[in-house]
């Protein structure tokens, strides 16, 4: 196990770093930034004023066909449980538990934060109560993620599953990608605001991810079930059918915007392209703008 000093405070990222390399593979590691230890310190005023670097657990930056397995990342001060970017990367069967604050202004954490990695394998982790976004991607093309299981028991989360484009950071083309099999459960408190986020506008109004195809996955108690706004194009529409989504928010809910309506399925088609093969679900169409 690899544990974070009450006194770490360091501008790089995280206590675990691979730069600029490829074939790492970190596995069945414990990585603990020891976030109760360090509340109060300066890596938690750096956080706490934005540059949440400081709070990071790891990161495998620029690394390609690198691997993360059957580890765990837990108790981040702030920022992710782990920061990935990189192509062909392989995240299986690891636990990304209790980072971040949800309750405290920017000292928030992702559970696992992909930027990039075309055709990774992302399967079979296990997120519990992470902050900001379990899981986040900000691209991947050909990307599999799948049989991911994320809970939200006893702390707010702002998502559990968003494919994104980090406000055009990043790609956000998810071409040929597959995301199915994945479970979020937001407990009764419905402590998501959004279940499954897809597209960037319900944060800010960057250009639209592309492509993707999202099928088969399960959202429980979410406050907003299912939401795409700022998802497809014309040549690359989001594929979105057969998901089981229930328990949302009636009629509406609170989130950093204030109170807004809430459904099982929104999809914005004001601003989305989406091809839903089929599937007959009721939706509503409302904006998800600016709104976390």
């Amino acid at each position: 196990m690899l544990k974070a000093l009450p006194t770490f405070n360091a501008n790089v990222g995280g206590f675990l770093a691979a730069e600029s390399t490829q074939d790492v593979n970190i596995d069945h590691l414990v990585l603990d930034g020891n976030r109760a230890a360090r509340l109060g310190t300066t890596a938690a005023s750096q956080c706490a004023g934005g540059n949440n670097r400081y709070g990071f657990n790891s990161r495998m930056s620029d690394c390609t066909f690198c691997r993360f397995t059957h580890s765990v990342s837990k108790n981040a001060l702030c920022g992710t449980g782990l920061e990935f970017c990189g192509n062909d990367g392989t995240l299986i069967n690891n636990v990304f538990r209790s980072n971040g604050q949800n309750a405290t202004s920017n000292m928030w954490a992702d559970g696992l934060t992909i930027h990039f990695s075309d055709r990774a394998t992302v399967s079979g982790n296990t997120f519990v109560d992470n902050s900001d976004v379990a899981l986040i991607l900000g691209g991947g093309r050909n990307a599999v993620v799948t049989h991911n299981s994320i809970s939200q028991p006893d702390q707010v989360v702002f998502a559990g599953l968003m494919l994104d484009n980090f406000n055009g950071g990043t790609s956000g083309d998810f071409t040929g990608a597959i995301v199915t099999g994945n479970t979020i459960d937001c407990a009764a408190a419905r402590n998501c605001h959004f279940g499954i986020n897809l597209g960037p506008h319900a944060w800010y109004r960057s250009t639209n991810i592309l492509g993707g195809d999202v099928y088969g996955n399960t959202v429980f108690a979410a406050r907003q079930g299912l939401n795409v706004d700022g998802a497809g194009t014309a040549v690359a529409p989001l594929l979105l059918y057969g998901n089981t989504v229930s328990g949302s928010a009636p009629g509406s809910a609170n989130f950093l915007c204030g109170s807004h309506s809430t459904s099982n399925l929104n999809i914005n088609t004001a601003d989305s392209v989406v091809n839903r093969n089929g599937d007959t679900t009721p939706m509503t169409a409302f904006a998800w703008h600016d709104c976390p």
